[in-house]
């Protein structure tokens, strides 16, 4: 490699040239390769120069790869070198004290390079001598940990998987800068595992002098179980090593272990069990989570529990359950696996044996309607010294029993109830069939056959209801859907009593009806009665696709509706109103009601009649005959609608008075006037008379005959007798307990009296003049004649409404004479004119 270098063919196309620049960088580190491009002619040699300049003390490998271009061609040289520190050794011409050799020349220190330890020597060959002087100082190292104080670093109890950091705080105390390495040792074989205690930052550490300080991290990450321990971290500087710092720490972990990793579980019969226990011990540090591969356990073996928690120091009793699913001579089941948090899995091995299980023991016969229950009991016995909990296995869907049954140990005749409960009905030559097997934790079992005969429903539920006429009932039937699907029922309505419903009944609902899985609905029965009577139908429910069925039993007992309407009438007495009430008649055919009204004041005809599905009017008129308020009841009758009834509220009052009667006399006369009164009552009455003023005088009864239907005239005499002067004023009242009462007003008009006579006496002789007191009192009546021929006698007091004759008689000559006879009290005067009469010629 001594011959000349070729230059590089400055003439190379410049993509060829870049190209290949770019294939000489990939020459390894530490060699350069001199030219790094060029060209040669044909039959041309080059000598190519590589040159090794390492950067520290090691060996490096490489390969050198020449590409030729416009070619795949490319040619490999491997090349190899190795880079070694400068070795100054100390001659023994030069001067020296003590140990050191100091050499003639002074040492000159490089420009660029600020360590007060670095000298740069002029160059010298292999085995050549340098003649060197060096002066300085030396100085002790002083460097420290400043933070943690006591220079211990206690990272506390670390559990696996979790990673603690500490900051550590070193401090340069020296006066001359220092350039060091720290790292940690220590007898525990785990510490020394990588990335479990380290120091970051890992390379050389520069501090200035005179207290310069930086942070070293320290950093554990455990990955097993430790006791506590302790490391030195060392500080190296150009060789020497001392200790810096203590670290102090320890790993907290689980130890977790099965007693046995090895079960046999023997011959197990079929559909029976048998458990064995194993236990699971922590002799760890820390509570740690276990938890079972369940799917692995399956289909013939079970563990409990699965999955929780061990304590340090704490023994786990583990159930192993092996309930072999099919017959088989070896069941092993290999490497089950428990999961263990931060530590490895433990692994469990089972095997066993699966044989054939006995015949029946016995047979329970069972008999009942379908959807209701039946129970019978078995006996059961434990010999063993421990307590079993059984689980039996039911085959057969309408058996049913409890899941667990608990005997304890040498425990005789416990019972066991099995319940029969069919959800379909059983033929004579289909019974139901089933069995219920009880596996014993020794690997035996016992089995019982079991039969049953389901009988048809009873029924369901019978429903009794009071419904009135004309008002349309619904009645809500519950169904209840046996089956864990949903049904169709079809609804069959037979009639029982009567057996044909007539057309003024209505019993109906909807033909289908859908009932949800293991739910009830209600069932919508609508039922409509026109007429009072007994109604009894059996609903039945059936699945047609099945054949199951189920029914109810319904009575409606049909009673008088209430009232259909109120008719309300008001009227003066003996004034007519009418009123109508509007009659439905739904049927096809015309009905005829018979009409039945006991108020006599209330007029109705005797029969009605409604043309086929319509309605109409019937017409009530009222006339009372007494005032005050009643109530009664319209009943319409008919044979094919029943009864119809509406209440009728009813009220008189009083009518306006009758036509006034007027009189009109003079004091000390009557007057007589017959009045006459519309009299409606329909049987023969009395009524009484009686008026408010003494002037007026009738008979205090009066009899009528049964009046016509617009009534008939009732005549009435009334007497006016003034007993004073002017106006008088009166009411009859006529009163019946069948007519009524009637008021009619009185005016009576007294006049004074009006002179009478004359009245004729003969020449000594007398004459009589009736005279009536019309006072209501006793009376002193004074009796004057102007003429004293007149003589006259009579009573001076007069008693109330007395009658009186008053003599007058003259006793004069035979000439006549007239003169005048006045009668006069308080209240008034009567004046009587006289005339004698001559005496007869002898």
């Amino acid at each position: 490699m001594t011959d000349p270098v070729q230059e590089v063919d400055k003439h190379l196309p410049g993509s060829e040239h870049q190209k290949l620049l770019e294939e000489m960088k990939s020459v390894p580190c530490g060699f350069e390769v001199l030219p790094s491009a060029g060209s040669l002619a044909p039959g041309q040699q080059c000598h190519v120069q590589v040159r090794f300049s390492p950067t520290e003390e090691k060996c490096y490998r490489g390969e050198l790869q020449i590409q030729i271009c416009q070619s795949s061609q490319r040619l490999q040289v491997p090349v190899l070198g190795r880079g070694l520190e400068p070795r100054l050794v100390q001659g023994d011409g030069g001067s020296a004290q003590g140990k050191a050799w100091w050499p003639s020349r002074p040492l000159q220190t490089p420009k660029d390079d600020n360590s007060p330890n670095s000298l740069l020597l002029p160059p010298c060959a292999p085995g050549g001598k340098l003649n060197a002087e060096a002066q300085g100082r030396g100085i002790k190292m002083k460097v420290d940990v400043v933070d943690p104080p006591g220079k211990v670093v206690k990272l506390g109890n670390v559990c696996i998987g979790q990673t603690v950091k500490k900051m550590v705080t070193v401090a340069n105390k020296s006066a001359a800068p220092l350039t060091f390495k720290l790292r940690v040792t220590s007898t525990v074989p785990e510490l020394q595992e990588a990335g479990v205690l380290c120091l970051k930052p890992s390379k050389d550490l520069k501090l200035k002098g005179r207290g310069d300080t930086c942070k070293v991290e320290v950093t554990f990450s455990p990955k097993r179980r430790m006791q506590p321990f302790s490391g030195e971290v060392l500080l190296e500087c150009r060789g020497l090593v001392r200790s810096l710092c203590v670290v102090r720490d320890s790993c907290q972990g689980s130890l977790v272990s099965l007693d046995q990793d090895q079960l046999s579980f023997g011959a197990v019969v079929q559909q029976s069990y048998t458990c064995r226990r194993v236990v699971m011990r922590n002799a760890g540090d820390t509570r740690v989570r276990f938890m079972w591969d369940v799917e692995s356990f399956k289909p013939d073996f079970s563990i409990s529990p699965t999955k929780g928690y061990i304590s340090p120091g704490m023994d786990v009793p583990l159930v192993v359950t092996f309930r072999p699913s099919k017959l088989s001579q070896a069941v092993q089941y290999e490497g089950l696996r428990c999961f263990i948090q931060g530590s490895e899995a433990l692994r469990l091995t089972l095997a066993g044996s699966c044989v054939e299980a006995p015949g029946p023991k016995e047979t329970l016969t069972f008999s009942c309607h379908v959807r209701e229950r039946q129970s019978q009991t078995i006996l059961l016995s434990n010999p063993s010294s421990e307590a079993w909990t059984l689980q039996p296995i039911i085959e057969g869907k309408y058996w049913k029993g409890p899941e667990f049954i608990h005997l304890e140990a040498r425990q005789k005749e416990k019972v066991y109830q099995v319940t029969y409960r069919p959800l379909t009905m059983s033929s004579e030559n289909k019974k139901h069939q089933g069995s219920i097997f009880f596996p014993l934790p020794d690997g035996t079992g016992l089995r019982y056959h079991l039969e049953g005969t389901a009988e048809a429903p009873r029924c369901s539920g019978a429903i009794s209801r009071q419904v009135p006429c004309r008002k349309c009932h619904t009645e809500l039937i519950p169904v209840s859907n046996w089956l864990h699907r949903p049904q169709r029922f079809l609804v069959v309505i037979d009639m029982l009593k009567p057996e044909n419903l007539e057309s003024s009944s209505v019993l109906q609902g909807c033909s289908y009806m859908d009932v949800p899985s293991s739910a009830k609905k209600d069932y919508q029965l609508t039922f409509l009665s026109y007429k009072e009577g007994v109604f009894r139908a059996k609903v039945t429910f059936i699945n047609e696709t099945t054949g199951e069925y189920l029914f109810h039993m319904v009575t409606f007992k049909v009673v008088a509706s209430g009232p259909m309407g109120t008719v309300q009438m008001s009227t003066a007495v003996r004034q007519r109103v009418s009123s109508s009430v509007k009659v439905d008649n739904p049927l096809p055919v015309p009905v005829t009601f018979d009409i039945n009204c006991k108020v006599p004041d209330v007029s109705v005809p005797q029969h009605f009649t409604v043309p086929a599905q319509s309605k109409a009017d019937l017409v009530l008129e009222y006339q009372p005959l007494q005032t005050g308020e009643s109530s009664g009841q319209l009943v319409l009758q008919s044979s094919d609608l029943g009864s119809l009834f509406y209440t009728l509220q009813l009220k008189a009052t009083w009518s306006r008075p009758e036509k006034p009667v007027y009189f009109r006399t003079r004091l000390g006369s009557r007057q007589t006037i017959t009045t006459k009164i519309r009299h409606f009552a329909q049987q023969k009455t009395e009524y009484l008379v009686q008026t408010d003023c003494a002037d007026f005088q009738t008979a205090k009864s009066i009899s009528a005959a049964p009046a016509s239907a617009g009534g008939s005239d009732l005549s009435v005499e009334v007497t006016f007798e003034p007993c004073h002067l002017g106006e008088a004023k009166a009411t009859l009242q006529l009163s019946s307990a069948l007519g009524g009462q009637y008021c009619i007003p009185l005016i009576g008009l007294a006049l004074p009296p009006e002179a009478q006579g004359p009245f004729l006496i003969p020449a000594g002789g007398t004459t009589s003049i009736s005279f009536r007191n019309v006072f209501r009192k006793a009376t002193a009546f004074q009796y004057a004649v102007k003429h004293p021929g007149f003589t006259v006698r009579a009573p001076e007091v007069l008693r109330a409404k007395s009658s009186t004759t008053i003599t007058v008689s003259f006793a004069g000559g035979p000439a006549p004479v007239t003169s005048r006879l006045v009668v006069s009290c308080p209240g008034g005067s009567w004046i009587y004119h006289l005339r004698s009469l001559p005496s007869p010629r002898k």
